[in-house]
C-alpha cells in the first residue's frame, strides 16, 4: 500500500496529501462504519483534486461551458463532468473535437465517473457490509490512483491527435515569419524549411493552446541582389540552425479551415555556427 500512496502523493498538493494521509488514518480507528468514512473521505479528496485543477473562472469562459452537460438549474455551479473536460481539453470546441479528431470527450468524462461510482458500494452505508482490511484499503487507492492516471492518459491521447492535426500547420506558419536572427546575417534569406524534431502542448486555458516547439531551420542566405547573384558578383548559401519557440493559438481558430493565426511568443535561433 506504501507504493500507492507515494504515487498518489506525487500527483496531490501539500494540502491534498495531508487529507489523504488523515481519511487513510480513519481507517486505524475502532468505529464501525470507519472504511465507509475512510470511502466518502477518498471521494471527497478527488472532488479537491478535480477544483484545484480546474479555475471556475476559466471554465465559464470555455466556448462549450453551457452546452456541455449543462444543467439549468444551477447555473452558477460547475459540474463534476465539465472540470473533467477541462482538464483534457482545456477550452478547445468539444463539438469541432468530436467532427474533426473524431475524440467523444464525453465517452472520456463518462469513463471517468464510472471509475467515480466504484466507491459508491463502500459509502452508502445501507448496502453491502465492507469489512475493513488492507485490501479494501488497497483498492479504494487504487480507485483513486486510477482516476488520475486515466485523466492523465486521457489528456495526453487528446493532445497527441490534435498535435497530428496541427503540426503541418504549425510548420507553414513558422515559415511564414520573419526571422530576425536570421535576417541580420545577409543580404536577405529564402527557402525557409522548419524541421519540428518536437512539438507538445504546454497548456490549453480558456483562451488559448499553448505549444513548445524545437528542431532546426534550413535557410539560403544570400548576398548581393538578384542581379549580382545573376552577375556571378553574389553567394549563396545554404545553412541550418537550432531552434526553439513558444507558439500559441487561440482556441476558437483551433480548428478553421481557411488561416490560422498562430502568434509567436518567443524564437529562439542560434546561429553560433555561422560564425565559426
Amino acid at each position: 500500500m506504501n507504493d500507492i500512496y507515494e504515487e498518489l502523493c506525487k500527483n496531490l498538493d501539500k494540502n491534498e496529501q495531508k487529507i489523504l494521509s488523515e481519511t487513510i488514518a480513519v481507517t486505524e480507528t475502532a468505529n464501525k462504519l470507519s472504511f465507509n468514512f475512510f470511502a466518502m473521505g477518498i471521494r471527497e479528496l478527488i472532488r479537491v483534486y478535480l477544483d484545484r485543477n480546474s479555475n471556475d473562472e476559466e471554465i465559464k469562459k470555455c466556448i462549450w461551458y453551457k452546452e456541455f452537460n449543462y444543467d439549468e438549474n444551477s447555473i452558477n455551479k460547475i459540474t463534476r463532468q465539465q472540470r473533467m473536460a477541462y482538464l483534457i481539453c482545456g477550452g478547445l470546441s468539444i463539438e469541432n473535437i468530436k467532427n474533426e479528431l473524431k475524440i467523444d470527450i464525453n465517452k472520456y468524462t463518462q469513463s471517468l465517473n464510472n471509475i467515480i461510482n466504484k466507491l459508491s458500494k463502500y459509502i452508502h452505508i445501507n448496502e453491502v457490509k465492507c469489512e475493513k482490511n488492507n485490501d479494501t484499503v488497497q483498492e479504494t487507492l487504487l480507485i483513486f490512483l486510477e482516476f488520475i492516471n486515466d485523466i492523465n492518459e486521457f489528456r495526453n491521447e487528446f493532445r497527441n491527435v490534435y498535435l497530428n492535426f496541427i503540426n503541418d500547420i504549425i510548420k507553414e506558419e513558422l515559415m511564414n515569419k520573419n526571422i530576425d536572427e536570421i535576417d541580420i546575417l545577409a543580404t536577405h534569406y529564402e527557402n525557409v524549411i522548419f524541421d519540428l524534431e518536437e512539438l507538445e502542448i504546454d497548456n490549453i486555458d480558456s483562451e488559448f493552446v499553448y505549444f513548445n516547439a524545437s528542431g532546426e531551420v534550413s535557410v539560403i542566405h544570400q548576398y548581393g541582389s538578384d542581379h549580382d547573384n545573376r552577375m556571378d558578383n553574389g553567394l549563396r548559401i545554404n545553412s541550418s540552425y537550432p531552434v526553439t519557440c513558444k507558439l500559441k493559438l487561440n482556441v476558437e481558430e483551433a480548428f478553421v479551415n481557411d488561416e490560422y493565426n498562430i502568434e509567436l511568443e518567443n524564437l529562439l535561433v542560434d546561429t553560433s555556427s555561422f560564425y565559426e
